[in-house]
């Protein structure tokens, strides 16, 4: 039995957002996080986010924790019930990370970035509340007019150039990697 000092249905008044350390950290992890962060400010009520490394967890107690991206990498599957029996409530953000099921199954919140992926979480792990927020670009990248020939625009998610894969049908890039 996973011990959870919170209540169910309490509200976080504090998010802290855990990264890998910063030598092992990904560039689209720590956008993801600052531009939750951001989304969590505005979203109204007294909420205060921080950001920690995933081994700053440790100390801590009774707190709601985003696991971002490069948190989720760094982190092994004995790292989630230990965060929980020191009463953390655990938000799980693979983006576009494979789900591993274990962890998945184990946390307390979901964070789905597509449409896709929501489903996927649902019909996977219905007993895990499951929130969508859209995967972000990048509002700071200059605006790019769009060539005429749009089949062969690559978008460049996130700064990463490999992310997206040409797609041959008329329109926008469709299929991430």
């Amino acid at each position: 039995m996973v011990h959870r000092s919170h209540r169910r249905g309490s509200r976080p008044r504090r998010l802290l957002f855990a990264f890998a350390p910063p030598a092992d950290a990904w560039p689209s992890a720590l956008l993801r996080g600052e531009q939750l962060m951001e989304i969590a400010r505005a979203a109204g009520g007294e909420i205060e986010c921080h950001a920690t490394t995933l081994g700053g967890l440790w100390g801590r107690r009774d707190e709601w924790v985003v696991l971002t991206k490069s948190a989720l990498l760094a982190a092994n599957r004995d790292d989630i019930p230990r965060l929980h029996v020191l009463g953390h409530r655990l938000i799980a953000d693979f983006i576009d990370l494979a789900v591993d099921p274990d962890i998945a199954a184990s946390v307390d919140v979901l964070l789905a970035s597509s449409f896709s992926q929501h489903r996927f979480f649902r019909d996977r792990f219905p007993e895990v509340m499951t929130l969508h927020v859209t995967h972000h670009v990048d509002l700071r990248m200059p605006a790019i007019s769009t060539p005429a020939d749009r089949a062969r625009l690559i978008f460049r998610q996130l700064g990463e150039l490999p992310a997206c894969k040409e797609d041959r049908r008329p329109g926008p890039c469709r299929r991430c990697a």
